[in-house]
């Protein structure tokens, strides 16, 4: 009894002072936590998948977490349209650059040490497609040079090292897949003016 409080004490402690976690923010992820399974993410609590609560909960936190690791200032910026059909929601925009951000917040442990491994673009397309095809869409969208994808995990039993990781991907070494998405979108665009 005595030595979990005083673990999950220590654990409260490290995670406001590394990530900045107010209180309110450390009580909706302990309610969070204490739903945690393995198979948690494939179950919804009160109507609302666990990973989707995980990820908006953890948001606000791998952001000012991702200012503090890399210098960089985040503009959230809601939907951008590209036209009246096609747009994107990225997690931000990086102020002064011409790039953004997109923050993946793992509920599964095996997920975010996969995602912290990664090294290439090639990696994030074989690891995590639909994650990939997301940032390729805020690409083309934005018409931004490079986007930041991040894997973040709030978990205060990891150390700051290992919470966050950042790959960058550049418009550059993507141009086919972007053409390739922007060829769909077209065909798309012309299926519904018809």
């Amino acid at each position: 009894g005595s030595k979990l409080v005083s673990t999950n004490y220590i654990n409260q402690k490290k995670a406001e002072r590394v990530f900045g976690l107010s209180q309110e923010e450390m009580d909706k992820f302990a309610a969070y936590m204490a739903y945690e399974s393995p198979e948690s993410q494939m179950f919804e609590l009160k109507g609302e998948p666990l990973n989707f609560r995980y990820g908006h909960i953890c948001e606000p936190i791998a952001r000012r977490y991702y200012e503090k690791k890399y210098g960089e200032t985040v503009r959230e910026c809601g939907f951008i349209r590209l036209d009246e059909i096609i747009g994107c929601s990225p997690d931000g925009l990086l102020n002064g650059k011409d790039g953004g951000v997109e923050f993946k917040n793992f509920v599964s442990l095996s997920q975010h040490y996969t995602a912290s491994l990664m090294q290439t673009t090639a990696d994030l397309k074989s690891s995590f497609e639909e994650y990939y095809w997301q940032v390729v869409t805020c690409l083309y969208v934005t018409g931004m040079e490079y986007w930041d994808f991040v894997a973040f995990n709030c978990n205060p039993a990891l150390s700051p090292e290992h919470a966050m990781s950042c790959l960058v991907v550049y418009a550059a070494d993507v141009q086919k897949d972007i053409y390739a998405l922007k060829e769909r979108c077209d065909t798309y665009r012309d299926f519904l003016t018809k």
